[in-house]
């Protein structure tokens, strides 16, 4: 999935740089809010894959909040790695159960696997927006 500023948008690769830094260290809602509106006035709309790349921030922290250590997005297909423990409480949880709930209610397109680490595969997952969507519907 595309998730960049492109040269077209922003023309010097140096501030391009310095603007990644930026989103790096962005730590809240409001944080990313001001940022994009900043990109906005400074170079206009933003492209779908600069789009992207704000989204990945509440994905990252959507995905910390429900238990999820690692995510991978590839090929329409999302991976979503839990917490390793097997005894864990987490696994107990009110969390867990949600996820447990939008695999079963959406068992054609969710695989739960449970090999050396368990994993939910998810698939028709074309955009980090999508991805998003997904782990918010989980979260309800």
């Amino acid at each position: 999935i595309p998730t960049s500023f492109s040269e077209d948008y922003i023309p010097s690769s140096g501030e391009r740089m310095a603007l990644y830094r930026e989103f790096d260290a962005i730590n809240d809602d409001r944080e990313l809010e001001a940022y994009r509106k900043r990109l906005i006035d400074r170079f206009g709309s933003i492209p779908p894959e600069g789009e992207e790349l704000l989204n990945v921030m509440p994905l990252k922290k959507m995905a910390c909040h429900l238990g999820i250590c690692r995510l991978i997005l590839k090929k329409k297909t999302m991976v979503c790695y839990l917490v390793e423990n097997n005894d864990s409480p987490y696994y107990q949880s009110t969390t867990f159960g949600k996820i447990l709930n939008f695999a079963t209610t959406n068992f054609r397109r969710c695989q739960l696997i449970e090999n050396v680490k368990r994993s939910i595969r998810i698939d028709n997952v074309p955009t980090i927006k999508d991805a998003l969507n997904i782990l918010n519907i989980m979260n309800s």
